[in-house]
């Protein structure tokens, strides 16, 4: 990626204004992209040192991107929040922000520990701004990865907390394995799974 993680990190704010889980994290807020802006930051910079971004562009524009990692590169260290902006996210977010975030994270990491054991792949953020959204750039984002899964023989995995997702990732392969309700958030969670396709 040579775009600059704070453009990226703009985009992916923007894609996210209406998700519902960012809108928990702050929940006080109208706007909440310019605090989540905190948020995609650290993410782009620990999937930068630990993993993959893609990146759609339009009319010379980023409106996406595609954040992924390897399951064994999947977890936060205390070094790792520090290393990639965990200290600007308190600073501007907030301690009660920080820590809904730190539970909802939780919450996923073990589900995610319970329902796949095996080495896989972790669409960890998929993101497209609206007005770039049904212009197939998010098979730009997603098929690059999901092929080298397939040649490695390796499942993918995902979460989502907007049904409307549900159904573009079923059309990826991806198929739901767990549905509920994250709490303390009241956030609906869908995690799906792609089995690898024979190459």
């Amino acid at each position: 990626m040579t775009a600059p993680i704070d453009d990226v990190a703009t985009t992916l704010a923007q894609a996210f204004a209406h998700d519902p889980l960012m809108c928990s994290f702050f929940p006080y807020e109208q706007n909440s992209s310019a605090l989540s802006y905190y948020t995609f930051r650290f993410l782009i910079s620990h999937s930068l040192a630990n993993g993959e971004v893609t990146l759609a562009h339009a009319n010379n524009q980023i409106v996406g991107a595609a954040l992924w990692l390897a399951s064994e590169n999947a977890e936060h260290t205390l070094m790792d929040e520090i290393r990639h902006g965990g200290i600007a996210m308190l600073d501007k977010q907030g301690v009660k922000a920080i820590l809904r975030q730190i539970r909802a994270s939780a919450q996923m990491q073990q589900l995610h520990e319970t329902l796949i054991n095996a080495p896989h792949y972790y669409l960890y953020i998929l993101g497209l701004i609206e007005e770039a959204r049904g212009q197939g750039l998010a098979t730009q984002l997603i098929t690059p990865m999901l092929e080298r899964a397939d040649l490695e023989q390796k499942s993918c995995y995902l979460d989502t907390h907007n049904e409307a997702n549900i159904n573009l990732y079923r059309h990826y392969g991806f198929e739901v394995v767990h549905e509920g309700v994250m709490k303390g958030l009241k956030v609906r969670h869908w995690v799906m799974i792609r089995q690898p396709r024979n190459s």
